[in-house]
């Protein structure tokens, strides 16, 4: 099942999914979202329900198929931010 989740508020987060979207001029409104397919499985989590999922808070979108091979972000490595 597909989810959708907010950008994130911390701008330096917001910066990098901005960033890894390649949308020349572009700045999400608040009601911007991206799709869960746009992250790798280890950015997910489940509640403790085991019914909704969650993103990490490091998570970083990072596949975008529809793009062309080399305008595709690069692969980080997974990282926690913890606050």
């Amino acid at each position: 099942m597909r989810r959708i989740f907010n950008f994130p508020k911390d701008l330096e987060k917001r910066k990098i999914w901005i960033s890894n979207t390649k949308i020349n001029d572009w700045e999400p409104s608040k009601n911007s979202r991206l799709c869960s397919k746009h992250f790798e499985a280890c950015y997910f989590y489940k509640t403790d329900t085991q019914t909704r999922v969650r993103l990490l808070n490091g998570a970083v979108p990072t596949i975008f198929p529809e793009l062309p091979k080399y305008l595709q972000p690069k692969k980080v490595k997974f990282r926690f931010f913890y606050m």
